[in-house]
């Protein structure tokens, strides 16, 4: 079985060792691979890192204007600004910047994989640009993308959509990870083998064993392979923050208390008995007191949390938010447990003021059991 599991790996490298097309190929009906190179013109190479750049400059000098312009208008109208190209860009246009890249990289007729390519500059903003593309991706049958949510923790998202006549479910018939574990999980799978998923999107939280290592995920369906890889941790492009730095008059306060306000719905079996979380600025915070009986029908719980890292209001907007239970409901609920979570509300202190400062209230609805060891609902997406 170990010798199967390497071999996995190697495989995967293999297949994410092929070339980047340069338009659109089977399993990309989106262009999602062209997003991927907007994304590195778009956070990387205008942000000064000129690696960057010439693979965005290699990729136009190999992609033909059909194949060019059929990737913009599909991915959303691509504009590759300060190249002065976009979905829009005439023929004539697109030729003469063609030319003129393939006179500036030499290696232009190079082949880069995409493997290469999320290695060199696939930091968090690249990674969930590319993401964004496959979640808005209609497609039957199985897909995934992965999100980032910090240099420890990354979501693998799994959607189920039935082909034709297909079963309501999708069974899960083996699943394994490298350089990460799921939430809970003490071995390298997924989920237990058989898991089935309902149709739409299933999250699973995982957290890196060790930021400079990469994480390959591989989940087996009948008929389907799922696929991931997430490069070690890249550092933003330093353009932007080395000019921040100069124009901040001061360091911002930093958050070092939250209160956190959960409201349970009033409805049949709104309540459950299941433990709940909360990833808020980048930490993992338990939403369960020892001496109470929390997530009642109607009832709104209140919890107070140290930020062991404190961090800048600025840094709480821009990370990800997610509520999620466990599902540890153990039949004590004949509906089993799902929870219809009405609204949580965040609040925060800053350094040396005590005083409590509203930061936003979420609506959520239903987090509904299922066949997992977590439900989990994204109330704040990382920007």
């Amino acid at each position: 079985m170990h010798g199967l599991r390497i071999s996995f790996v190697l495989a995967l490298l293999l297949t994410l060792g092929a070339p980047l097309p340069p338009a659109r190929a089977h399993g990309d009906r989106c262009d999602c691979n062209a997003v991927l190179m907007h994304g590195i013109w778009a956070h990387r190479a205008v942000r000064d890192d000129l690696d960057a750049a010439k693979a965005v400059k290699r990729y136009i000098a190999k992609t033909s204007y059909s194949e060019f312009r059929s990737s913009s208008e599909t991915g959303g109208g691509l504009e590759f600004a300060g190249l002065g190209l976009s979905a829009s860009s005439t023929e004539g246009e697109y030729r003469e910047k063609q030319q003129k890249f393939r006179e500036e990289v030499d290696d232009w007729e190079r082949t880069i994989a995409t493997k290469e390519l999320l290695d060199t500059f696939g930091d968090q903003a690249v990674l969930n640009a590319w993401a964004d593309c496959k979640r808005q991706c209609p497609q039957d049958g199985i897909s995934s993308w992965v999100k980032v949510h910090d240099e420890k923790h990354v979501f693998l998202y799994v959607r189920w959509a039935p082909h034709p006549g297909a079963a309501r479910n999708a069974t899960m018939t083996g699943s394994l990870v490298r350089g990460a574990r799921v939430d809970n999980r003490a071995d390298a799978r997924i989920d237990e083998d058989g898991r089935e998923l309902d149709v739409g999107e299933t999250a699973f939280l995982l957290e890196r064993t060790n930021i400079d290592d990469p994480i390959v995920i591989k989940i087996d369906f009948p008929g389907e392979v799922v696929t991931e890889y997430v490069p070690k941790v890249i550092k933003p492009a330093p353009g932007k923050a080395r000019q921040a730095e100069r124009t901040l008059p001061k360091p911002e306060p930093k958050i070092t208390k939250l209160r956190i306000s959960v409201k349970t719905g009033t409805m049949e079996s709104a309540d459950t008995d299941a433990l709940a979380f909360m990833l808020v600025g980048g930490a993992k915070y338990e939403l369960n007191e020892a001496s109470t009986n929390e997530r009642q029908k109607g009832a709104t719980d209140i919890h107070v949390r140290d930020v062991s890292s404190p961090i800048t209001l600025a840094e709480l907007r821009s990370k990800q938010i997610v509520l999620w239970h466990d599902n540890s409901d153990q039949g004590k609920k004949k509906t089993g447990a799902g929870w219809y979570c009405e609204q949580v509300t965040i609040e925060y202190q800053l350094a040396n003021d005590n005083s409590w400062r509203h930061y936003q209230a979420f609506p959520v609805g239903w987090l509904r059991a299922k066949n997992t060891n977590f439900v989990s609902k994204e109330l704040q997406a990382a920007r």
